[in-house]
Protein backbone atom coordinates (compact mmCIF):
# COMPACT_ATOMS: atom_id res chain seq x y z
CA UNK A 1 0.00 0.00 0.00
CA UNK A 2 0.95 3.56 0.01
CA UNK A 3 -1.09 5.24 2.39
CA UNK A 4 0.53 8.06 3.13
CA UNK A 5 -1.32 9.74 5.84
CA UNK A 6 -4.28 8.32 8.81
CA UNK A 7 -7.58 10.54 8.18
CA UNK A 8 -8.21 12.56 11.46
CA UNK A 9 -11.65 10.37 11.27
CA UNK A 10 -10.06 7.23 12.48
CA UNK A 11 -10.40 9.00 16.08
CA UNK A 12 -13.86 8.17 15.94
CA UNK A 13 -13.41 5.16 15.66
CA UNK A 14 -13.37 4.28 19.37
CA UNK A 15 -15.17 0.60 19.13
CA UNK A 16 -11.57 -0.31 16.98
CA UNK A 17 -9.73 -2.87 18.52
CA UNK A 18 -6.74 -3.67 15.65
CA UNK A 19 -5.63 -1.72 13.39
CA UNK A 20 -3.24 -2.91 10.50
CA UNK A 21 -1.36 -0.35 9.14
CA UNK A 22 2.51 -2.27 7.90
CA UNK A 23 3.85 -1.72 4.59
CA UNK A 24 2.69 1.89 3.60
CA UNK A 25 4.32 5.33 3.82
CA UNK A 26 3.09 6.65 7.10
CA UNK A 27 5.35 9.08 9.11
CA UNK A 28 2.91 10.41 11.77
CA UNK A 29 0.78 8.76 14.30
CA UNK A 30 -1.74 11.16 15.91
CA UNK A 31 -0.94 10.85 19.25
CA UNK A 32 -4.87 10.56 20.44
CA UNK A 33 -4.46 6.97 19.52
CA UNK A 34 -3.17 5.68 22.51
CA UNK A 35 -6.79 7.23 24.56
CA UNK A 36 -8.94 5.36 22.45
CA UNK A 37 -9.55 2.07 25.13
CA UNK A 38 -10.48 -0.44 22.83
CA UNK A 39 -7.73 -0.53 20.27
CA UNK A 40 -5.38 -3.88 22.20
CA UNK A 41 -3.52 -4.11 19.02
CA UNK A 42 -1.43 -1.75 16.31
CA UNK A 43 0.85 -3.39 13.72
CA UNK A 44 3.09 -0.26 12.26
CA UNK A 45 5.95 -2.65 10.57
CA UNK A 46 7.58 -0.97 7.29
CA UNK A 47 6.53 2.63 7.71
CA UNK A 48 8.55 5.61 7.45
CA UNK A 49 7.87 6.68 11.12
CA UNK A 50 9.11 10.18 12.46
CA UNK A 51 6.51 11.05 14.91
CA UNK A 52 7.09 8.89 17.57
CA UNK A 53 9.89 7.84 15.82
CA UNK A 54 10.45 4.78 14.54
CA UNK A 55 12.44 3.18 17.49
CA UNK A 56 8.80 4.09 19.45
CA UNK A 57 7.07 2.46 16.29
CA UNK A 58 8.63 -0.63 16.09
CA UNK A 59 7.87 -1.87 20.06
CA UNK A 60 4.56 -3.54 21.27
CA UNK A 61 1.15 -2.22 21.29
CA UNK A 62 1.34 -0.99 25.38
CA UNK A 63 4.48 0.76 24.94
CA UNK A 64 3.57 2.70 21.58
CA UNK A 65 0.57 4.05 23.80
CA UNK A 66 2.39 4.62 27.23
CA UNK A 67 4.75 6.73 25.14
CA UNK A 68 2.17 8.57 23.22
CA UNK A 69 0.07 9.20 26.10
CA UNK A 70 3.13 10.24 28.03
CA UNK A 71 4.24 12.70 24.96
CA UNK A 72 0.39 13.71 24.95
CA UNK A 73 -0.20 14.59 28.51
CA UNK A 74 3.71 16.27 28.51
CA UNK A 75 2.12 18.75 26.09
CA UNK A 76 -0.55 19.85 28.43
CA UNK A 77 1.61 19.96 31.88
CA UNK A 78 5.13 21.17 30.57
CA UNK A 79 6.84 18.11 31.58
CA UNK A 80 7.82 14.77 30.20
CA UNK A 81 9.83 11.82 31.52
CA UNK A 82 11.04 9.23 29.46
CA UNK A 83 13.68 7.55 31.84
CA UNK A 84 14.77 3.85 30.93
CA UNK A 85 12.59 3.36 27.54
CA UNK A 86 15.78 2.79 25.33
CA UNK A 87 15.17 5.02 23.16
CA UNK A 88 17.85 6.31 20.61
CA UNK A 89 16.69 9.82 19.61
CA UNK A 90 15.48 13.05 20.89
CA UNK A 91 12.97 13.49 18.59
CA UNK A 92 10.58 16.34 17.47
CA UNK A 93 7.41 14.79 18.93
CA UNK A 94 8.75 15.19 22.24
CA UNK A 95 9.57 18.47 21.93
CA UNK A 96 6.49 19.94 20.20
CA UNK A 97 4.84 22.26 22.26
CA UNK A 98 6.81 25.30 23.46
CA UNK A 99 5.91 24.76 27.17
CA UNK A 100 7.91 22.10 27.67
CA UNK A 101 9.44 22.57 30.95
CA UNK A 102 10.98 19.55 32.15
CA UNK A 103 12.23 16.85 29.95
CA UNK A 104 13.84 13.81 31.19
CA UNK A 105 15.95 11.15 29.34
CA UNK A 106 17.91 9.53 31.56
CA UNK A 107 18.84 5.72 31.09
CA UNK A 108 18.30 5.63 27.21
CA UNK A 109 20.91 4.95 24.58
CA UNK A 110 20.53 8.51 22.97
CA UNK A 111 23.55 9.15 20.74
CA UNK A 112 22.89 12.51 19.32
CA UNK A 113 20.75 15.75 20.94
CA UNK A 114 19.66 17.47 17.53
CA UNK A 115 19.72 21.13 17.03
CA UNK A 116 16.15 21.27 17.15
CA UNK A 117 16.60 21.44 20.93
CA UNK A 118 17.02 25.39 20.67
CA UNK A 119 13.19 24.73 19.69
CA UNK A 120 12.47 24.60 23.75
CA UNK A 121 12.56 28.17 24.90
CA UNK A 122 11.06 27.72 28.31
CA UNK A 123 12.80 23.99 29.21
CA UNK A 124 14.01 24.59 33.00
CA UNK A 125 15.37 20.71 33.26
CA UNK A 126 17.18 18.69 30.85
CA UNK A 127 18.48 15.63 32.17
CA UNK A 128 20.01 13.17 30.14
CA UNK A 129 21.78 11.22 32.24
CA UNK A 130 23.57 7.75 31.39
CA UNK A 131 22.90 7.68 27.41
CA UNK A 132 25.59 7.43 24.81
CA UNK A 133 26.06 11.19 23.74
CA UNK A 134 29.20 11.98 22.49
CA UNK A 135 28.55 16.16 21.72
CA UNK A 136 26.28 18.75 22.38
CA UNK A 137 24.82 20.70 19.65
CA UNK A 138 26.09 24.74 20.03
CA UNK A 139 22.30 25.09 19.75
CA UNK A 140 21.74 24.32 23.16
CA UNK A 141 22.69 27.97 24.12
CA UNK A 142 19.52 29.32 22.75
CA UNK A 143 18.12 27.54 25.76
CA UNK A 144 18.24 30.97 27.96
CA UNK A 145 15.85 29.58 30.73
CA UNK A 146 17.60 26.00 31.55
CA UNK A 147 18.41 26.27 34.93
CA UNK A 148 19.40 22.25 35.72
CA UNK A 149 21.43 20.56 32.94
CA UNK A 150 22.20 16.79 34.04
CA UNK A 151 24.67 14.89 31.37
CA UNK A 152 26.08 12.63 33.50
CA UNK A 153 27.42 9.07 32.30
CA UNK A 154 27.68 9.89 29.16
CA UNK A 155 30.65 9.92 26.63
CA UNK A 156 31.26 13.43 25.99
CA UNK A 157 34.42 14.64 24.34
Amino acid sequence: NNITFIPTDFLLLTNLTSLNLANNQLTLMYLEFAFITSLTSIVTDNNLWRSPHEDVMKRSTPEIFDYMSRVYEAHQTGILDLTGRQLSAVTNDMALGTSMQTLKLDHNVIELLTPEVSQLRVLEVLTLRHNKLRTLPWEIAQVVRLQHLDLGENRLM
